[in-house]
């Protein structure tokens, strides 16, 4: 087994990707008073964090869809401020759940993402049926869009929500995934979770492992994006012998590649009874 770290240091001089940003809000029946109150106002602060040159659209769906736009809007004073009008009159919590209608719709509109970064944010408290077609079909579509594809990062709300398909979804879009099981972490959690998928200043990360190992396989579907804020912890498993170091790489904001060495460290007699696995590898990165 093996653990990859991947620390953010002094990132003054790392930009931050721009964003094209589309959140998607369940406003199911399930969703009334405190948690869409919570929601709302977790929303209201994500949007105060985009910046100039950063693009923007709200769905949100119960039985239905509802957009605050027909395009993705440039961000500015005055758009903010129709949103959060916007959001004070349309977070009403009524209706099911379908999620896979406005995933398609925030797909179409990202389409065009005016050569900013890609981001799907969904948050739910649900639990929908055919999980496993909407995770397929949401890769089928990812995987047409190559390296244009949108990030797709979930948080999910309560012990009823379906957290599983969440994580799986979160995987296959190399976005982040979150949770508040009580309506009083909901707020905090959600602008954290939001902070931590979208101050990406590293895309497109790979490790030149297999000319050293037989087997390298990462536990998610891709490795998610850097960020300037918070640490990434990447895990999977290994056959062979691994380097006193490997080399990965990236993308930055600019567009230019970036390569870095990733240090070694084998951790040796850890208690069975303490892991699953006799061998814990460690992988440090620090960007300076």
């Amino acid at each position: 087994m093996f653990c990859i770290f991947l620390l953010p240091g002094n990132n003054e001089k790392r930009k931050v990707f721009r964003k094209a940003v589309v959140f998607i809000i369940d406003t199911s029946g399930s969703m009334q008073g405190k948690p869409l109150e919570n929601v709302k106002n977790a929303m209201s602060a994500a949007l105060s964090d985009l910046v100039q040159g950063d693009y923007f659209n709200i769905i949100t769906f119960n039985d239905e869809l509802r957009s605050f736009s027909s395009c993705l809007e440039k961000v500015n004073e005055k758009a903010i401020e129709n949103a959060v009008e916007w959001m004070n009159l349309n977070f009403v919590a009524q209706g099911g759940t379908d999620i896979m209608h406005p995933l398609s719709e925030a797909m179409a509109l990202l389409s065009n993402s005016h050569d900013a970064l890609p981001q799907i944010y969904l948050v739910t408290d649900g639990s929908v049926d055919g999980e496993r077609n909407i995770c397929h079909t949401v890769r089928t579509q990812l995987m047409s869009r190559g390296s244009k594809s949108p990030r797709v990062s979930t948080f999910g709300l309560g012990s009823f929500c379906n957290h599983y398909f969440l994580r799986m979804l979160a995987s296959i879009g190399k976005g982040r995934y979150d949770a508040a099981f009580d309506t009083g972490s909901i707020e905090g959690r959600m602008i954290q979770w939001f902070q931590r998928a979208s101050s990406t200043i590293v895309t497109d990360i790979s490790i030149d492992a297999m000319k050293h190992v037989q087997e390298f396989e990462v536990d998610s579907e891709y490795i998610p994006d850097i960020s300037a804020k918070y640490p990434l912890c990447v895990s999977g498993r290994y056959h062979g012998k691994l380097p006193e170091t490997l080399m990965a790489k990236g993308l930055l904001a600019d567009m230019s590649e970036i390569s870095f060495e990733l240090k070694v460290q084998h951790i040796k007699d850890i208690p069975l009874d303490k892991v699953r696995y006799s061998v814990l590898i460690l992988f440090l990165l620090l960007f300076n």
